[in-house]
């Protein structure tokens, strides 16, 4: 995009973020690299488009590709959240600066309703909890030694 696009676009509303200046691996930079490249990146966007930049993504955004100091960094340099690339829903005790991303890649919208709104991880939470359930039973039903078909062995 140009920095006109962009202007335009932070103009109708849209969050334009910040991304680096030159998308190195965080956990690969030195802290005075660490802090050019995302504090620089703010001021920059900020410098031409006129408006307050406030987010930020890591780039590539996997656990091992930023460290605490960078999300200290990017704490410091103004950012109100960051996002990385995990996958998962966020709580109220997730990390303004280390937010987990729900992806895109289904089937309709009912389905991004559910994982938008937490439905389905609690959903699948609750199956692994039946499952569980389910092979303790199985477990606990087994009769041991010669005492088969007699119900000593069986757990209530």
């Amino acid at each position: 995009m140009t920095w006109a696009q962009l202007r335009a676009l932070a103009a109708e509303g849209f969050d334009v973020g910040a991304h680096t200046r030159t998308h190195p691996i965080l956990s690969h930079l030195g802290p005075q690299q660490l802090r050019a490249e995302i504090e620089g990146c703010k001021a920059q966007i900020e410098e031409q488009i006129g408006f307050p930049v406030r987010h930020f993504a890591y780039p590539n955004g996997r656990r091992q590709d930023y460290t605490l100091e960078a999300v200290e960094a990017v704490s410091r340099a103004g950012y109100v959240a960051a996002v990385t690339s995990i996958a998962g829903g966020n709580t109220p005790s997730t990390s303004l600066f280390e937010l987990r991303r729900i992806g895109t890649d289904v089937e309709d919208l009912a389905h991004f309703a559910q994982l938008v709104s937490g439905f389905e991880q609690a959903k699948l939470r609750v199956r692994e909890h039946l499952h569980a359930f389910a092979a303790h039973r199985r477990v606990s039903r087994r009769p041991a030694g010669g005492l088969a078909g007699t119900g000593a062995n069986r757990l209530a």
